[in-house]
């Protein structure tokens, strides 16, 4: 099944490696590096996204402060955090509830794709 998959990684090179390798296994990937161009990203209808793939550590914000934007505004979007802190990267029990699961980094194709087949299965 191929998604529609929102990138928040402000590690340019990383974005870049991330975004091939979701090419790869056949999705559409759109790269963002700040929380604030996710938001905005997302708030657009012409660009639904079925998944975002969204770094715990950005420059102008917290992962776990876009989440609770998104949450804060009815977004229910589906959301894996990518973070080498695995769940300590959202502090807040609540909104970590919210999540479809984590990605810990460093992270290939490999772990990638466990990730999005145990988000089909």
């Amino acid at each position: 099944m191929s998604r529609n998959i929102l990138v928040v990684e402000d590690d340019a090179p990383v974005a870049r490696v991330v975004g091939r390798l979701l090419q790869r296994l056949g999705h559409a990937a759109v790269v963002v590096g700040t929380g604030a161009d996710a938001l905005s990203a997302l708030a657009e209808p012409a660009a639904p996204f079925d998944l975002v793939l969204l770094d715990a550590q950005l420059p102008d914000m917290s992962g776990e402060s876009v989440l609770r934007a998104l949450r804060d505004r009815g977004d229910d979007v589906t959301v894996v955090v990518a973070s080498g802190d695995g769940e300590a990267a959202i502090r807040d029990e609540g909104l970590r509830d919210t999540l479809a699961g984590f990605l810990p980094k460093p992270f290939g194709l490999a772990e990638l794709r466990a990730c999005l087949e145990r988000l089909s299965g």
